[in-house]
């Protein structure tokens, strides 16, 4: 009896359970309600028996909303960690493209970025015929500075040129190195 679950009577669980001292003892019967589970343990200490009795629809029952509790939980936790990945995949993924468009030194847009705008500008001059203007800068005498002063000396310059280029033209316009 001490391993599995034995099928007894009541009066034989009874006879078992005073019989087993060494070891916790498991039994299943009919009762008036349907299928009842026993567990009996002696307790040396205080020279006891301590037997716990429960029908097989509450312990069901209990298995079912842990059950339920543990797969609503591990739904739960899933849909978290999938928003969470999602949320960082979509930052990552907005970071590197504008890193791919924009110039590290000035933050203006680089060639690819301006290559972007240019292409919906002209998309929208097709659609509604409405004009826009391209103007192209040169720095005259740039390669002096960066022989005569180096290259430090040169990316100062032209971080100084771009943010005074901003400040002087629209918000609508574009600036791109």
């Amino acid at each position: 009896m001490k391993s599995g679950l034995a099928d007894v009577t009541t009066p034989n669980a009874a006879a078992a359970v005073l019989k087993e001292r060494n070891a916790p003892v498991d039994f299943a019967y009919e009762g008036d309600d349907g299928n009842v589970y026993l567990t009996a343990r002696y307790i040396p200490e205080i020279d006891w028996y301590l037997v716990v009795q429960q029908p097989e629809q509450v312990a069901l029952l209990s298995a079912r909303e842990n059950l339920v509790r543990t797969v609503g939980a591990g739904v739960l936790v899933t849909l978290a960690v999938l928003m969470v990945s999602v949320l960082t995949v979509n930052r990552y993924q907005r970071r590197l493209e504008e890193q791919a468009r924009t110039d590290v030194l000035t933050g203006l847009d680089n060639r690819r970025g301006l290559e972007m705008k240019f292409a919906m500008l002209h998309a929208m001059m097709g659609r509604g015929g409405l004009p826009f203007s391209l103007a192209v800068m040169d720095l005259n005498g740039f390669k002096d500075i960066n022989d005569t002063y180096g290259h430090t000396a040169g990316d100062h310059v032209l971080q100084g040129f771009s943010r005074l280029a901003e400040e002087c033209f629209r918000e609508t316009d574009t600036i791109a190195r």
